[in-house]
């Protein structure tokens, strides 16, 4: 029961995490670059939020639907990971909105981390360690 909540957590943060940067970027006026990339990852969000719900009843079917949402979503993130200030990401947190960036994308991580283990260690042979 621990790791069903652990998952569910896990999925929930990034969903919410994702949802807070979608907010931000489409709170700051129209968006018109990379809006294929935008949808994919608007998409993962909500495999995320199913994700949640599917691993509250099985680890399985949750971890594989958290994988994919991470599929969606990491080609959006990966374009911006190069502008995004590392060295002074602490300066500029409180006046742009590096803070959504840096939160989504440390998610983001953290669930396909997350994810994968699941998975490795739902489809493995059932006597190795």
């Amino acid at each position: 029961m621990k790791y069903r909540i652990l998952s569910a957590a896990v999925y929930a943060i990034t969903a919410v995490a994702l949802a807070d940067y979608f907010d931000a970027l489409y709170g700051a006026g129209p968006v018109t670059s990379h809006l294929g990339l935008i949808y994919s990852a608007i998409a993962g969000a909500v495999l995320f939020a199913v994700a949640f719900v599917l691993s509250m009843f099985t680890l399985r079917f949750g971890a594989i639907c958290g994988l994919a949402a991470c599929i969606l979503s990491w080609p959006c993130f990966g374009i911006q990971l190069p502008g995004i200030p590392w060295t002074k990401l602490v300066s500029v947190a409180h006046y742009a909105n590096w803070r959504f960036i840096f939160l989504a994308i440390l998610m983001l991580a953290v669930s396909s981390a997350y994810s994968l283990w699941q998975l490795w260690l739902l489809f493995r042979p059932r006597g190795s360690n």
